[in-house]
């Protein structure tokens, strides 16, 4: 009598805990692919930017050698931020120069200098321990390039020193 109230005790909980994964994947809103005409509409808004004053100085600053030296910089680390695999970085300014305001440092990346971007001034202090010279580990999921910064933006997602985790970002609540 005790191994069928265990068996049919077992069985309950197998086929609750199914009921439940199932309701959880359920609710999962699925991601709609864009339609056609958003797409379009995405293309004609980038056409109107490119056309603006703005756009067209982006694209003047794009295709000038500063430009084109911060995009190949940026092509050098982008198979690492893609992978999220670590780079081996030296920190070489603890200060962004000032026209830029970008919380963070500046870093060399094999023979390319980079920004690295702390996203505030609250998560400087958790390396503010950090010193010139200092060797560190940066894994980053993203970058970025703008015409008001003179070198390529990594943004810091974990920074390791001699293995040991300095820094985590720590995602905000609800998304961005």
């Amino acid at each position: 009598m005790k191994k069928v109230v265990y068996a049919l005790v077992c069985s309950l909980v197998v086929l609750s805990g199914l009921v439940f994964a199932d309701h959880e994947t359920k609710k999962e809103t699925p991601k709609k692919p864009a339609t056609v005409v958003d797409q379009k509409a995405a293309a004609e808004a980038r056409k109107k930017w490119e056309n603006s004053p703005d756009g067209v100085r982006f694209k003047k600053w794009k295709d000038s050698p500063e430009g084109m030296r911060i995009l190949a910089s940026g092509a050098k680390v982008r198979g690492d931020i893609k992978a999220f695999t670590g780079m081996e970085a030296t920190i070489t300014a603890l200060a962004v120069s000032p026209p830029a305001r970008v919380p963070g440092f500046l870093v060399t990346i094999g023979d390319e200098t980079y920004i690295l971007d702390l996203h505030s001034y609250k998560e400087r202090q958790n390396v503010k321990d950090l010193k010139v010279n200092d060797k560190v580990t940066i894994k980053s999921h993203g970058g970025a390039y703008s015409p008001k910064h003179p070198h390529y933006i990594i943004s810091a997602e974990r920074i390791e020193q001699n293995g040991k985790l300095i820094f985590k970002r720590v995602l905000p609540k609800g998304g961005c």
